[in-house]
């Protein structure tokens, strides 16, 4: 059983190296790499995809997150396998794609869309702590209490 996430995202930005950029480190025995996110708009993404037929070591996202995004490894161990390496390059992606979504609330006016779009976010967090360890209760209550209250609120629109 794993006692620490599989992935380590850091969004500090305390790098230096601009505001576009984060960092994931996969924890993995195996395959233990660390990734660099960058943000991109569509043009540069398309350019650079082009390049990256020739790269296996970059992944990009799509844009049904409304996030535009390259993941580059850039330390990984020579005897890797590929295969392996691009399967927990995707999930990588997937966890700081998760990670980035945000939802904006209106403090003065909390609707109950505001609310359930809340609730579906941290049931996707949940989600994923429970992939990690499908045993952990404290997650499972988590994921017991917000479904409730997602269908209270529901239930009121």
């Amino acid at each position: 059983m794993r006692q620490f996430p599989l992935f380590i995202i850091d969004t500090s930005r305390s790098h230096g190296r601009g505001r576009e950029v984060d960092f994931v480190s996969c924890t993995s025995r195996e395959i233990p790499f660390v990734a660099e996110v960058t943000l991109m708009d569509a043009a540069a993404l398309a350019i650079d995809q082009d390049w990256s037929q020739k790269n296996p070591l970059c992944l990009y996202s799509d844009e049904r997150h409304g996030i535009r995004a390259k993941l580059k490894v850039v330390d990984c161990p020579k005897d890797c396998k590929q295969g392996d390496l691009r399967q927990l390059m995707k999930r990588a992606l997937k966890e700081w794609l998760l990670r980035r979504q945000t939802v904006s609330v209106d403090l003065s006016d909390v609707s109950t869309e505001a609310i359930l779009k809340f609730c579906d976010l941290l049931l996707q967090q949940t989600a994923e702590n429970l992939r990690e360890d499908p045993n952990d209760s404290q997650a499972k209550t988590v994921k017991a209490i917000l479904t409730q209250i997602k269908n209270d609120y529901e239930q009121r629109m």
